[in-house]
């Protein structure tokens, strides 16, 4: 349909053409209700033919409007006027990006924060859950202003579905895969711009925007496509197979800036970059690093599988690794930085979990996101190596350590102190302790030491029974490497400080204000603060006091939601840390075929949330600090969220009363976690059903609302049992030599599902109740987390990564049906199993769900720290 000049539709009258779209002729117009000029976008006709893809487009068009960022360009209303119907948008003066690329490419400086501003669209784009699915220089307009709108959100997901069986194209209109609703194997949009898992017609998601903006980033800097051929074919053969020549791009490309262009240009999606926010962190940090360390480390080539180590990093560390064995990567060039990705799904996030071998050749890390998976990363190798995977056994894989010599990987699990050779093998133990672990070090006399509740045990490193090292006072939970064989480092991550302890005399040093200091051969002692980053300071190892002022490194790694970091530091000066973005969580509803949609929006330390009875309110317990969480209320009619709890403490695993007038919750106030409850109004002060000197969690209540039942730690493991709201008297259910986990009545009352490892993993199982007697195991391939319809005809429960339903029979006593899987996400688990980290609505048709952001799986590298300290902080 072609409009002439002076057509009016209802208040928009047309101006002239302007260009043409997927989806039908664009031109300039006059709203005449609101006296401003608008883009109008005339729907085609075969569009309108198809109700189907009509009404999808409509959804769609409504998705889009609900987008509000300064550099997206905004969707004003979708209109129907005598017969016709019309997307109304934003009219952005200017240039697109491609035709300002006609002229030449552009300068660093100006293409950096063009850059920044177009990857903070696409990243508020993706929190709403859309994805661009066609980014190219032609879908960029650059106003008068220099700053850049991007145009078409989401809408090749409609186009493509209209010429799939269409003519043959052009580059500038040629394939991108279907998304979505969108067929699978139908591929339209730009060829030099799509990313591999586009050109081959899968399913696609946020990373391929991400190979996008990679695409079209090294396209403003080179004034060249990354890939390009005569033909479609030979230009996707090249997005399939080639890589591109970094060498075309300016001498002057900050390192940061190739670094990201690698990361974001991996072809295999689970290894490219995630978030495309942390490219825009990576570009503003580009643009306020200081010469001369900003334009390039050593040079880079890219492997084919996505670990961009650098080939002059790697042979400089061959040599010191093959020529001089015992010697550190020296320091005499200076500091070098780099970054490693990692295994999609691997990447640590807490304090613990990072640690380097003593000559900082070797990084080990445990996987966050999956369930005891132990990595070893070689610095002079590609890609990290998968050491350990103990699937859903009893207890996490935690805290890993070194042995002295580097050849050890120690690593808690449970009650027990593990060992596993840095080249592979089975593991073995070192020793066990009823009480628990908390983090250990291995001293280079061999012995292993470590935290107990608030006490100091040693073993050997080869084995055997612990001992408990006297100390005048409490240690902190947290134990880093002293500068002698008889002192260590303890740290309370609450309060930030640390103090060294003499393992002969068990006398506490000065208070250090930092966290986990690390001892350096260089007199020096690295620390870092939640909030500050990394710190410095001169340390004299024999009178074991700070002998300078703590000053800044320049370091700062991301943190994760909870607010700690993930760093490690060698004694010979190698530092690594968690960089990119850090991704918060976020609540959503999704339903039953996975679709997901924004429950509330800010980003926070989301955990354990719990519906109400009647489904209008939900509870969750948020990190409102970095030393505590504390329970909030949110009203989903009213969309408010209200604090609930008040102190300084961890105030977790809330469970409503099925009445709706108590909510009980599991806090670290007293000691430990015990179990309190308080009127879900908040009205009144919180009240202790329990009191001290065990581990225990509500989990459910009976359905008279007046028990609550529990799980509780002790030293054969985890019991199931009951306490009563009047009195707090205790009463244990199950006790045996396995650990019961996880209780939950059945809203009838008249069956418990609750977890066991009986069987060597977790499986959820079924008893009825309260005689308990009777045993059907539900899940067969592992499973954790289990909650029941409100109807009690379906029992829910998840595998890593999925949720599963099993349908329930009380027809002459309990049977279960098939188990499916409804859908399945980065969805958080609760990694210590003690409660579900999700709940289901009243209808059964919506799940309330804590939802992993984006996150960049990096390590940061930094070599030659030696000098830098000295400089930074010289000793007197």
């Amino acid at each position: 349909m072609t409009l002439e000049a002076g057509r009016k539709f209802g208040p928009y009258e047309i101006v002239e053409p302007i260009g043409k779209g997927g989806m039908g002729e664009v031109y300039r117009a006059r709203d005449t209700k609101l006296d401003r000029e608008v883009a109008i976008k005339v729907i085609s006709e075969e569009l309108l033919d198809d109700d189907e893809r009509l009404a999808r487009f409509e959804r769609e068009a409504k998705l889009l409007a609900s987008l509000n960022h300064r550099h997206i360009a905004s969707i004003h209303g979708l209109e129907e006027s005598s017969g016709a119907q019309l997307l109304v948008m934003e009219l952005v003066p200017g240039e697109t990006l491609a035709e300002r690329l006609q002229r030449g490419p552009i300068d660093v400086d100006e293409a950096l924060p063009l850059f920044q501003f177009i990857a903070e669209a696409l990243a508020a784009a993706h929190a709403q859950g859309v994805v661009h699915r066609d980014l190219k220089p032609a879908n960029i307009m650059i106003t008068p202003d220099g700053e850049p709108k991007v145009l078409d959100f989401g809408l090749a997901k409609v186009v493509s579905e209209e010429s799939a069986g269409g003519a043959q194209q052009g580059l500038s209109e040629s394939p991108t895969a279907a998304h979505g609703g969108t067929q699978a194997g139908v591929i339209l949009g730009t060829a030099p711009y799509m990313s591999p898992e586009q050109a081959r017609g899968k399913v696609v998601d946020k990373r391929t925007d991400v190979w996008s903006f990679g695409c079209v980033l090294f396209e403003a800097l080179s004034g060249r496509k990354p890939f390009a051929g005569e033909t479609v074919g030979d230009t996707l053969a090249s997005v399939l197979k080639s890589d591109p020549d970094f060498d075309a791009l300016p001498k002057v490309t900050p390192w940061r800036v190739r670094d990201l262009l690698r990361r974001c240009l991996r072809k295999d999606p689970t290894r490219r970059l995630r978030a495309v926010s942390a490219a825009a962190l990576d570009l503003e940090d580009a643009q306020t690093d200081e010469a001369p360390t900003s334009v390039a480390p050593p040079e880079r080539r890219t492997s084919r599988n996505g670990y961009g180590l650098a080939a002059v990093l790697a042979i400089a560390l061959a040599g010191v690794l093959v020529s001089r064995p015992e010697a550190p990567p020296s320091a005499a060039d200076g500091v070098t930085r780099f970054r490693i990705g990692l295994p999609e799904r691997a990447m640590p996030t807490r304090l613990a979990q990072l640690a380097l071998s003593p000559d900082g050749r070797h990084l080990t890390f445990e996987s966050d996101l999956e369930f005891g998976k132990l990595y070893i990363h070689s610095l002079d190798q590609l890609e990290p190596v998968q050491l350990l995977d103990m699937g859903q056994t009893l207890g996490r894989l935690s805290g890993p350590f070194f042995s002295p010599n580097g050849e050890w990987i120690g690593y808690i699990r449970g009650r027990e102190l593990m060992k596993v050779n840095r080249t592979g093998g089975p593991p073995s133990r070192i020793t066990q302790h009823d009480a628990g672990i908390g983090t250990a070090v291995w001293g280079s006399d061999g012995d292993v030491v470590f935290t107990s509740g608030s006490k100091l045990w040693k073993v050997p490193g080869a084995g055997g029974i612990p001992v408990e090292v006297p100390t005048r006072d409490p240690v902190g939970h947290f134990l880093t490497l002293g500068p002698r064989t008889d002192v260590i480092f303890s740290s309370d991550p609450g309060e930030a400080r640390s103090w060294p302890i003499s393992l002969t005399t068990g006398e506490r040093g000065d208070v250090i204000e930092g966290f986990a200091p690390v001892y350096l051969d260089s007199g020096h002692i690295v620390l870092h603060q939640q909030t500050t980053g990394l710190l410095v300071a001169p340390f004299d190892p024999g009178t074991l006091s700070l002998t300078g002022p703590i000053v800044p490194l320049g370091e700062t790694p991301r943190r994760a939601p909870n607010g700690l970091q993930s760093v490690a530091v060698s004694r010979n000066g190698t530092l690594a840390y968690r960089s990119g973005a850090s991704g918060g969580n976020r609540l959503v509803w999704v339903n039953r075929d996975g679709d997901v949609e924004p429950l509330l929006e800010e980003e926070q330390g989301y955990h354990r949330p719990k519906l109400s009875p009647d489904g209008h309110r939900l509870v969750v317990s948020i990190f409102h600090n970095d030393r505590a969480r504390d329970l909030w209320i949110y009203d989903l009619e009213q969309r408010a969220l209200n604090r609930f709890t008040f102190d300084e403490a961890h105030d977790t695993v809330p469970v409503w009363s099925p009445d709706g007038r108590t909510i009980a919750f599991g806090t670290s106030r007293i000691d430990n976690m015990d179990v309190f409850v308080k009127a879900a109004d908040g009205s009144g002060d919180s009240r202790g059903l329990t009191a001290g000197g065990s581990q225990i969690s509500p989990i459910s209540w009976t359905p008279d609302s007046a028990s609550v039942l529990f799980h509780e730690f002790n030293d054969e493991g985890y019991d199931i049992g009951l306490t009563s709201v009047a009195d707090g008297e205790k009463q244990l259910l199950l006790d045996t030599n396995s650990s019961e986990k996880q209780p939950q009545l059945s809203p009838n009352g008249r069956w418990l599902a609750y977890i066991s490892n009986e069987s060597g993993r977790y499986e959820v199982y079924v008893r009825s109740f309260p005689s308990l007697e009777g045993k059907w195991q539900v899940s067969t391939d592992g499973g954790r987390e289990p909650v029941w319809s409100r109807s009690n005809d379906e029992l829910f429960y998840r595998i890593d990564r999925s949720v599963v339903s099993v349908s329930v029979s009380e027809d002459g006593g309990f049977s279960t049906g098939r188990s499916r899987v409804l859908f399945e996400g980065d969805f958080n688990l609760d990694h210590a199993n003690d409660a579900p980290n999700y709940d289901v609505s009243p209808d059964g048709q919506r799940f309330v769900m804590v939802e992993a952001r984006e996150q960049s799986f990096e390590i940061t590298v930094v070599l030659g720290l030696r000098e830098e300290l000295k400089r930074l902080a010289p000793p007197p």
